[in-house]
Formats: structure tokens, sequence, C-alpha cells
């Protein structure tokens, strides 16, 4: 059996992929941009849970995982971003930004449960011209009465 020496191209291959995977490692060794904060440290509670059952699936109503959304937009004019969620099955949550991380829930306090339809987005924008933010809150689904698919 004859050895013979690697070949000058495969020597610079091989010390590119050395390189890259020692690269990709100290990448990975850095510290994270994000953190997770978890409900007790921020006071942002909220889920937007989709309950299924004979009525209300997918085979049904083709737009059964479309919707929801969040808002994000100084509402109080305090200078920090307060944070609407809309949910589909479920009241959407106003949670006023009190600095540092974190949050109130004001949404009972606020009236800002929505209608109890099925909502498929928020906006945040001065929709009546006052100056002011406004919550505009979407809505749709098979209701037999009008009033509850007009937006809020």
């Amino acid at each position: 059996m004859k050895l013979t020496a690697t070949p000058p191209a495969r020597r610079g291959l091989l010390a590119f992929s050395i390189a890259t995977l020692l690269a990709t490692a100290d990448a990975y060794a850095q510290p994270p941009l994000f953190t997770r904060l978890d409900a007790k440290q921020t006071g942002i509670s909220f889920q937007n849970k989709i309950r299924e059952d004979d009525s209300v699936n997918v085979m049904r109503y083709e737009y059964l995982y479309n919707g929801a959304g969040i808002g994000i937009a100084d509402l109080n004019n305090d200078g920090l971003n307060d944070i609407y969620f809309s949910g589909n099955t479920g009241p959407g949550k106003l949670f006023l930004n009190k600095g540092g991380f974190r949050f109130e829930d004001v949404t009972h306090k606020a009236g800002a449960e929505g209608n109890g339809t099925w909502a498929t987005g928020v906006s945040i924008a001065d929709v009546n011209g006052d100056g002011l933010l406004d919550i505009y809150v979407c809505h749709s689904g098979k209701y037999k009465a009008p009033e509850k698919l007009s937006n809020q």
C-alpha cells in the first residue's frame, strides 16, 4: 500500500471547512439577543385558544385559523407603547405599559373585551380624526345578526 500526501486543493477545502465550523460554533456561543420573560414578570397573560368541535372546525369554516392580532402603540400618551391583543374565540385584552417591561391589564376598565365574535385583526390608528389613537378590531364569521359582523 502506497501513502500519498493530500493534494493542496483538498487541504484548502479542509482548512476552510474547519474554519467555518469554528466560526459557526463561536456564533452559537454568543449570548442571545432576546430573553423570554414570563407573565409573572411582565403582567401580560393572553392566549388565543381555538376550540374546535363538531360545529366549529376547519372543514365547516375554512378561515378557522385566520385572525386575531396584536396592536402596539402609545394609547395613553405617556411615551410608552401599550399592547392590545384581539382573540378569535376569546375576549381581547389591553395592557398599559408601566415601564421596565411591566404591564397592567386594563381590559375591563377600558371596556376593550370586544363584542364576543370572531376577531380577525386589530389596527391602531386615529380612525375618527380626533387626534387620539383608536383600537380598531375587525370581525368575521357566519353570524345571522349583521351587528355581530360590524367592526369595532
